[in-house]
């Protein structure tokens, strides 16, 4: 049975993961801060990119929590594996015993 180890593949959509949902953040933040203090004074379609960006940041971590427990479900059922070998383990002593 092969641990359950992260991937290149899961590293690499991990760190994406992570450019999208901190780049969001950032995004919201500046244009708050810009707009706040006057330098923004947009048309109603940029008045938007917050909510988009927002939502894009929303949406990037709600998959990467996903993936965080696909994880740990992976990993409980290799224990359960696991547990399933020493039980056996366990029913064949006792037969000889």
């Amino acid at each position: 049975m092969g641990s359950v180890e992260k991937s290149r593949k899961d590293y690499i959509i991990d760190k994406i993961l992570d450019f999208i949902i901190y780049g969001g953040l950032i995004t919201v933040i500046i244009w708050g801060i810009l707009k706040g203090i006057g330098v923004i004074n947009t048309p109603s379609l940029l008045q938007q990119l917050p909510l988009i960006a927002g939502s894009i940041s929303l949406l990037g971590f709600a998959y990467k929590i996903g993936r965080y427990i696909e994880r740990i479900e992976q990993k409980f059922h290799l224990i359960d594996i696991k547990f399933n070998h020493i039980d056996k383990d366990l029913e064949f002593l006792k037969q000889r015993v």
